[in-house]
């Protein structure tokens, strides 16, 4: 995360995260909606919280598939991705591949520019794919924020 946050300065936009001690527990989409508010464009980086060894999708159903060594995301970046979509605002979202693809996570829905990483790869320094949807990302939030080059 700390490359990213260095490669969107890097192109003269000043990254913003919110802190843990402003959430809001009672309402913890609040303090989210109102940094969102002030900023010009969004990025979500999606990064594994929950690996099951063995679960079962769709279960009671006929549908019900077994599934093995799955990782998930927090549901809250598809809530901070969805809400950054309402607000008009550019959004990158960047996904560790080792989550399964799913929501606005999922790379094969297009409007919503997921992009997938290779944490390995990340270590030294960002990939070529990454970069290039920085700088798109970039332009697209210099152009809605008036500071267009």
């Amino acid at each position: 995360m700390a490359q990213i946050l260095a490669a969107l300065a890097a192109t003269d936009l000043e990254p913003t995260t919110l802190p843990h001690s402003a959430w809001d527990e009672t309402f913890p989409l609040a303090p989210i909606q109102s940094s969102m508010r002030q900023c010009f464009g969004v990025v979500v980086i999606a990064f594994p919280r929950i690996t099951t060894d063995l679960a079962r999708e769709w279960p009671d159903s006929h549908r019900e598939t077994q599934l093995q060594g799955r990782s998930l995301a927090t549901v809250g970046l598809q809530i901070e991705a969805t809400l950054a979509l309402e607000l008009g605002q550019p959004l990158l979202i960047l996904v560790d591949d080792r989550l399964h693809p799913e929501g606005v996570l999922n790379p094969k829905h297009k409007g919503y520019g997921a992009h997938y990483f290779n944490m390995n790869e990340c270590q030294r320094e960002l990939p070529a794919n990454i970069l290039q949807r920085k700088a798109e990302f970039s332009e697209q939030v210099k152009a809605s924020s008036g500071s267009g080059q």
